[in-house]
């Protein structure tokens, strides 16, 4: 998988989010694990050198910086989630043994929650998080309340926005 989809690199954990020490991949043919902070090395590894590289240009893009703008944070939980891969070939050919998390099928819960935990820290403008239970990755906008969530957003942004530029020329 990681040799024939480039974009692997971008979906990977980022060690900016998660803690240093917790294992993402384990090899045990070789006993190595990789943290998110050795993703790079999972990638060489596995005999996938480009999305190694591609790797090391996505630890160029901060990942945990705050963006200063009002921030609307939807994600979901309760789902499992693929939290680890276990390999039992050196070569990593074999079928992984896949441990869970709790998250939106896609991420887990703990990758979902970082930024915005942290944001709302770090930043002087609002980050407003809203929560569902057992809705997928993709299916937040399908979910009940999650368009009208999004428009609600954007309407109140607009409101800012104006109010912003009538004081400024005021």
């Amino acid at each position: 998988l990681m040799r024939g989809l480039p974009v692997m690199p971008w979906l990977t954990p980022h060690p900016d989010i998660y803690d240093k020490g917790q294992v993402f991949i384990k090899n045990t043919a070789t006993k190595r694990s990789y943290s998110a902070a050795k993703m790079d090395k999972a990638f060489s590894d596995a005999g996938a050198y480009q999305a190694a590289a591609a790797w090391q240009q996505v630890l160029t893009y901060p990942n945990h910086l705050p963006p200063n703008v009002t921030t609307y944070c939807l994600y979901s939980k309760g789902l499992k989630t693929i939290k680890s891969l276990k390999y039992s070939r050196k070569d990593f050919m074999d079928t992984p043994v896949l441990s869970y998390a709790d998250g939106d099928s896609t991420v887990p819960l703990a990758g979902l929650k970082s930024a915005c935990d942290n944001w709302v820290q770090a930043q002087e403008l609002p980050v407003y998080s809203r929560v569902w239970e057992n809705v997928g990755h993709a299916g937040i906008l399908m979910a009940k309340g999650g368009v009208q969530y999004v428009v609600d957003a954007v309407k109140a942004l607009g409101r800012k926005e104006m109010m912003r530029v009538l004081n400024e020329q005021a």
